[in-house]
């Protein structure tokens, strides 16, 4: 490291000594130093990106005059092994070769000391135990001077919610905050990138998407692949979903919606209602639709998927709601969008009875006489397409009950198939038979 000057002069400072080499003050926790810009490195993952370029410029005229009045935060790059290591740190290190410390709060003095041809700056050293204390005290330190932007705080709320034993509830005392707020602010960062653009300062304010529209776009679920299909069909949008991943639905029914909202001139409010009537039939699916995944059998934990399922039903918010709400968040959907959301009402509908029905069944099996019918015996296993959904639903384990309905429906799979009915299965006749017996057995 080449040496370094043992006097400079700052303006309104005069002249000030430097350390002509590195000694054990550099890495001491709490040091006040004057050091050259040159051993200063911007931490490459830093959530601001956009600096105000008319306060830049009189940041810069400021620092001429009077110099950088206030100490730069650093952190020696030896002790932050969670920088040193980072990808972003490999991309740009090289533009640092001389660098000895990190910057943790002072970005925008730095750049203007540099514009203003300044030798050096103030600063004070600090040493941090792990990443999670640095991150903490560079977000309070930031937060206390110019303002982040909507998505760079949103950015920097992400990364204290990854850090272990966080919870937003930490994290908005942290920020000073609602829950709510963190929660708004972290939805941003789900958007698609091209829609985050219109988050940028830069842009003029009519060409800026509110933060509260953004936000509730970022709190959509991603869409399956036929609801999304559904959707664009709706707004006369075109897209080939069928390589597309969660996230890329999602960022496309973000888009197909922001276009709608644009098109309409939605003012705020009216494009939220509109978001949130969209929301409501995706989360439909969320709650009552058919896991596509595979679960390994664990009895306490299958338990608690019941157990949550009921509870999330039981809690949720919509069913306080009264026709006058309904009206309100419905306002922008169509009659068969609308249609739509009552079948998959009826779905769910059909799906807690069924759940219902084998509870049932396994209650009666604790108190199952000799001779009764077997816990077997009143389910019948069989593939059918499902009467809402058209969905086929293969080697499903049902009632009786629903089997029998499921058969005079039309809705078995070798009904639909018109293949002869396999052997395994029971039919029409045999089906009520059974039932006969199940019933004589329960009273």
């Amino acid at each position: 490291m080449d040496k370094i000057a043992e006097t400079a002069v700052l303006p309104e400072h005069g002249e000030v000594l430097v350390e002509s080499t590195k000694t054990e003050q550099w890495e001491k926790d709490k040091t006040y130093l004057y050091v050259p810009l040159n051993l200063l490195a911007e931490d490459p993952t830093q959530p601001r990106e956009h600096i105000d370029n008319e306060e830049q410029e009189g940041l810069v005229t400021s620092v001429k005059k009077k110099g950088v009045r206030e100490s730069l935060t650093i952190t020696p790059i030896g002790k932050a092994p969670w920088l040193r290591n980072d990808p972003e740190w490999n991309k740009v290190s090289g533009q640092y070769p001389d660098a000895f410390w990190f910057i943790v709060s002072g970005h925008r003095r730095w750049n203007a000391a540099r514009e203003a041809d300044l030798e050096m700056v103030p600063v004070i050293v600090r040493v941090y135990k792990d990443e999670k204390e640095h991150r903490e005290d560079a977000s309070i330190l930031n937060k206390q001077r110019s303002d982040l932007s909507p998505l760079e705080e949103g950015r920097d709320i992400v990364r204290h919610l990854n850090f272990p034993g966080a919870t937003l509830q930490k994290v908005a005392d942290m920020f000073g905050h609602s829950t709510t707020y963190v929660v708004e602010r972290r939805n941003l960062t789900r958007l698609a990138p091209d829609i985050q653009e219109l988050l940028s300062p830069s842009l003029k304010e009519k060409k800026r998407i509110p933060v509260t529209v953004a936000s509730n776009l970022g709190a959509l679920p991603a869409p399956s692949a036929n609801e999304l299909d559904r959707i664009l069909a709706e707004y006369n949008a075109s897209e080939d979903v069928s390589e597309m991943n969660s996230d890329d639905r999602r960022f496309c029914l973000q888009r197909v919606l922001l276009g709608e909202i644009r098109s309409r001139q939605l003012g705020a409010q009216r494009a939220i209602a509109f978001i949130k009537s969209k929301k409501v039939v995706l989360s439909s699916q969320t709650h009552f639709g058919k896991s596509s995944g595979s679960m390994s059998f664990k009895p306490s934990g299958r338990r608690e998927v019941i157990e949550n399922l009921l509870k999330s039903i039981c809690a949720s918010v919509v069913f306080a709601w009264d026709t006058s709400e309904y009206e309100k968040i419905l306002e922008y959907l169509s009659e068969s969008g609308i249609g739509e959301l009552i079948e998959k009402a009826k779905e769910a509908q059909s799906d807690i009875q069924t759940l219902i029905e084998q509870l049932e069944v396994v209650k009666r099996s604790r108190n199952r006489q000799p001779g009764a019918l077997s816990l077997g015996e009143e389910f019948i296993e069989a593939s059918y397409y499902h009467p809402n959904t058209s969905e086929l639903i293969e080697g499903t384990v049902v009632p009786v009950r629903r089997y029998i309905e499921l058969y005079e429906k039309g809705r078995l799979k070798f009904q639909v198939a018109q293949t002869a009915k396999p052997e395994f299965l029971p039919s029409l006749k045999e089906a009520k038979e059974l039932l006969e017996k199940i019933e004589v057995g329960r009273s």
